[in-house]
């Protein structure tokens, strides 16, 4: 089955669901693969917690609640690549089939995003409202953080691909 880069989401989600019933386990077992899905789920996770901890989830939440709207809005899911959304389902992610809301990205649930690893056009964007309320002193642990949870996952991609190639699903 060959990588859907260029398919709509999901087709991509499809697909991550398949390569996970048949080569999952055997995708997890490669050592390169494992160690990496450890640092970036660990990574991954401080950022939650850290954008927890200056208010950045505050500040969504009130968005959403409030003003009705989210920088997480439909389409942008179409930018997320299928190897991501596999290494999300690889960590026992579960992969919706339906959207939450039917203005918002297809992985945007009640409490946020449903993917523990995001892309970086979902990672960098920082809106006007978080900006003025939050410092760059107060900003800089989690950009830092997050700017190793996506090399990380560049270099997972990476590994992820090769493994595919040699499964013949690459």
């Amino acid at each position: 089955m060959n990588l859907p880069l260029y398919e709509p989401v999901h087709k991509k989600i499809l697909w991550a669901e398949e390569v996970y019933k048949d080569i999952g386990l055997n995708l997890k077992s490669i050592d390169t693969i494992s160690s990496y899905m450890t640092l970036l789920e660990r990574s991954a996770r401080q950022c939650f917690r850290l954008m927890d901890e200056i208010g950045i989830s505050r500040f969504c939440r009130e968005c959403e609640r409030i003003d009705g709207g989210s920088c997480c809005a439909r389409g942008i899911e179409e930018y997320i690549s299928p190897v991501t959304i596999l290494i999300n389902r690889l960590m026992g992610v579960g992969l919706p089939d339906k959207r939450y809301d039917p203005k918002g990205c297809i992985f945007l649930g009640k409490e946020g995003c449903r993917l523990l690893v995001r892309e970086a056009i979902c990672v960098n964007y920082i809106c006007g409202k978080i900006e003025h309320n939050i410092t760059p002193a107060e900003l800089f642990p989690l950009r830092e953080r997050e700017g190793e949870m996506l090399s990380l996952l560049f270099f997972l991609n990476e590994e992820i691909k090769k493994a595919l190639q040699s499964f013949g699903d690459g």
